[in-house]
């Protein structure tokens, strides 16, 4: 009985001294500490610069919008950059990855090889850490912006209803790779940071989206919308441990499934350039916009970050455009532009100066008028851009090569009555696609022909004389001014912009 009474209060000293120690944890401590590194940006002219960075773990006690983690972020946005196409891991991200601890490096299928176009690439790195109070497991996840193979030709999918098509189906992928890799690693609770860049931040707005929509549901038993339900996560995730930021990206959201989403959608952050035409499409009059909160730099009042941002881009930027009009009669100071061996304009100076972003939302306007209606756009392009990309993803790159080169060419020797009939525009595509044994089917043909009727009323609408009695305003500014106006989605610029921001 003594023995027995012994063995009990043991039992109490263990239990007690076992509540009274400090939580040993399964993983190691966040760290407060910041990491400082560097890595190579590819520029759009080829060169590659040392691009700074700083990461803390301690990033992720912050529920709010953060400006270190944004930074960070672009950083992680872009580092899909210099990717090897030989199925190997070794470049930009694995190497930046590693640097912040993060390890079980994880490229899906498509990195590497030519699919289907309404596909991305995407990459996948994981970190356990305490944080919190409670051990988690960071996947950091960055989706290809550029760089592409055929992806990029679903920008222009669209479908006839609901968030865009294109990028509805890469979000649906992607989460169904999220849901793979999360359980590779072995995660349960879990800290989501996504970012994406251009065509990859729309994608992942959405996956963000569709993610807190599910969240919300799994709490409440409630949909709030039914635009995409996750039939289930894989993992353990709160709506204060999912991190987004998105740069520069295109609108992919239907306006009411925004409205329905308000509320849970408040951890995405889409940073974006207000001169860059690439984040002003698909246009308002469609309907289409961004899930959460958008975070708009680089407006007309902005001296100081205007000032900065040059600094740090060398002075190449100008955020407003010179306009041009068009002439037949040759003066003094004006420019010969040769479309043609019989045909020459010339380009004349105008003495005005005119936004960038407000030159961009004019035009925009006028081609969604011109379309009028999403399902009139969706009907034209839809089924033709993806046969077209059906076969052209099947040539190999002398063939490919052979196409557009081929397609260009007939197109130059015929500038004016490719413009005017559209008899010649198919003549020109069936020449260039029987030079590489490609067969586009009639029905394509005839979308060939409808969009080409479009698309000259859009020409004409360009080259019309405008209200100072300037012709072809419009398609002269686009003609001089193209390098300036590209110029505002550049990966080295947001690089810039997003590091002058304070």
């Amino acid at each position: 009985m003594k023995i027995k009474k012994l063995f009990v209060i043991l039992c109490m000293i263990l239990m007690l001294s076992i509540t009274s120690c400090e939580k040993v944890t399964e993983f190691p401590k966040a760290s407060d500490d910041v990491i400082k590194g560097s890595y190579e940006m590819l520029y759009m002219d080829g060169t590659k610069k040392e691009k700074s960075y700083e990461y803390s773990d301690a990033y992720f006690k912050n529920e709010e919008f953060n400006l270190d983690l944004m930074r960070m972020s672009y950083n992680a946005a872009y580092s899909y950059s210099n990717v090897s196409k030989n199925g190997s891991l070794d470049y930009v991200f694995k190497e930046l990855f590693t640097n912040l601890g993060y390890s079980s490096f994880y490229a899906n299928p498509y990195y590497f090889e030519k699919t289907d176009l309404d596909n991305i690439g995407m990459l996948f790195a994981s970190k356990k850490v305490y944080i919190k109070d409670k051990d988690y497991t960071i996947i950091a996840s960055v989706l290809r912006g550029g760089d592409y193979y055929y992806e990029w030709a679903a920008n222009f999918i669209v479908g006839n209803e609901g968030d865009h098509k294109g990028f509805k189906t890469a979000s649906i992928k992607y989460i169904d790779e999220l849901n793979k890799y999360a359980k590779s690693v072995n995660a349960k609770d879990t800290i989501l940071w996504l970012s994406g860049y251009s065509r990859a931040g729309a994608v992942a707005n959405l996956s963000a989206s569709y993610i807190d929509n599910y969240i919300n549901y799994k709490n409440t038993q409630e949909w709030l919308t039914e635009e995409y339900k996750i039939e289930n996560l894989d993992f353990d995730l709160e709506l204060n441990n999912l991190y987004c930021y998105t740069f520069e990206a295109p609108n992919g959201a239907l306006d009411k499934n925004t409205k329905a989403l308000n509320e849970v959608t408040k951890n995405i952050y889409n940073i974006c350039n207000d001169a860059d035409i690439v984040q002003m499409v698909l246009p308002k009059s469609f309907s289409f916009t961004k899930y959460g909160n958008v975070k708009s730099y680089n407006l007309a009042d902005d001296s100081d970050l205007l000032k900065k941002t040059n600094e740090l881009f060398d002075n190449k930027y100008k955020n407003k455009v010179n306009l041009y009009g068009f002439s037949f009669i040759k003066t003094e100071n004006s420019t010969e532009i040769k479309l043609s061996d019989t045909t020459k304009l010339y380009l004349n100076k105008l003495d005005e100066t005119v936004y960038t972003k407000k030159f961009f939302e004019d035009e925009i306007a006028k081609i969604a008028d011109i379309f009028e209606t999403r399902e009139k756009y969706s009907e034209l392009f839809d089924e033709l851009i993806e046969e077209v990309f059906s076969k052209v993803r099947t040539l190999d790159d002398a063939n490919l090569k052979k196409l557009t080169d081929n397609l260009l060419n007939n197109f130059k020797d015929s500038v004016m009555t490719s413009i005017l009939l559209k008899s010649q525009v198919e003549d020109n595509i069936k020449k260039a696609f029987d030079t590489v044994n490609l067969k586009l089917s009639d029905k394509a043909y005839t979308k060939i022909g409808d969009i080409h009727s479009v698309l000259r009323s859009l020409l004409f609408n360009l080259l019309k004389t405008d209200d100072l009695g300037n012709f072809g305003h419009v398609a002269a500014t686009l003609y001089v001014n193209i390098n300036d106006l590209t110029i505002n989605h550049y990966p080295e610029l947001i690089y810039a912009f997003v590091n002058a921001i304070k």
